[in-house]
């Protein structure tokens, strides 16, 4: 992992991208059509570069705070105008913590707190989510979580529909051509039956509201220090996987998230050409299928497959509702 110093990464809520300083590269760029992501990953790098651990965490959401407001007014001076504009009108965010803020996370938070109560009680949570052996967890979920009412409501609320009005931008399910309910109950089904579901503190999120056993990576104790003094490599910019590649030209590693689970198979061979034209030899793409099959080496042969390691990393992803993890790295020529 060392000899690769140069990223680009979709930057969304900031997590994988943060998490990209720890491998100690020379430069990595965030890249996000929307501006209000990019709002919220400046907010974070500046909290991170001038709040203690302790404060941050507080700030951001992460644990209890009451002057959530009264610390931004101490950092607000160090955001771009156009950062501090628009988090100056974002109050009542900024008081719950600016984490629980997004829309997908409005709507866990619907989930959990409207739906939930409905189906089980937060004991039936904690029990679920404590450690036990593998057998215990399998049959706590068949004969303790895997109710009539759990199977209805979890594929009504995901379903395409409600997703649509409340979570996901309909466009998101254009080249989907299943029932997403169904889809989405049985990669929570896979989860929810094997231990990992117990560790997966995005999990115990969406279920509980707050991170449980530990933070994210990026805003773990232990790694603080090391991205707080690696920020300065750090860049944000506004604009799609195309424009960033040709402003940053030769890269060693890309991390897209789902992109591609949104584009036409033509529109994904294009971008398939372009990262094959800006990886160095040896770099490597990342990225996730959530409901459409993309593998970018069906559009671009010299991006080579890694399938054994994808493998090895989706038995701990912990992107439960995904399909799978797509590697692929640049062949040397």
């Amino acid at each position: 992992m060392g000899k690769w110093k140069k990223y680009v990464s979709i930057a969304s809520g900031g997590d994988n991208t943060f998490s990209l300083l720890l491998l100690e590269p020379e430069l990595v760029v965030g890249f996000d059509l929307n501006p209000v992501q990019l709002h919220l990953c400046e907010l974070k790098t500046i909290a991170i570069k001038h709040l203690e651990y302790e404060s941050c965490v507080a700030f951001l959401g992460f644990s209890a705070s009451q002057n959530r407001w009264e610390t931004y007014q101490k950092i607000r001076e160090y955001l771009s105008e156009e950062a501090r504009n628009y988090f100056d009108e974002q109050g009542k965010s900024i008081k719950k913590g600016i984490i629980k803020c997004g829309k997908f996370e409005r709507y866990f938070e619907k989930f959990r707190k409207y739906l939930m109560p409905w189906i089980h009680s937060k004991r039936s949570i904690r029990k679920l989510l404590t450690f036990k052996s593998a057998e215990m967890q399998e049959n706590y979920y068949n004969h303790g979580w895997n109710t009539r009412s759990w199977k209805w409501l979890f594929r009504l609320f995901y379903s395409r529909t409600i997703m649509g009005l409340f979570g996901r931008s309909p466009r998101f399910h254009k080249y989907v051509e299943f029932n997403v309910g169904d889809f989405i109950y049985q990669r929570a089904e896979k989860h929810l039956r094997s231990t990992l579901c117990q560790e997966n503190e995005y999990l115990h999120f969406i279920f509980k509201g707050f991170f449980s056993p530990r933070l994210p990576v990026y805003m773990r104790k232990e790694n603080f220090a090391n991205i707080k003094n690696r920020l300065h490599v750090l860049q944000w910019f506004l604009g799609d996987l195309s424009a960033v590649l040709d402003k940053t030209g030769a890269v060693d590693g890309c991390n897209l998230s789902d992109i591609f689970e949104y584009m036409s198979e033509e529109e994904t061979a294009v971008h398939a050409r372009n990262i094959a034209d800006h990886l160095n030899p040896g770099g490597r793409v990342v990225y996730w299928n959530l409901m459409v099959e993309r593998n970018l080496a069906n559009f671009k042969g010299e991006l080579g497959k890694l399938e054994n390691l994808e493998q090895e990393l989706a038995e701990t992803d912990k992107g439960f509702f995904y399909k799978g993890i797509k590697l692929n790295e640049k062949q040397h020529v």
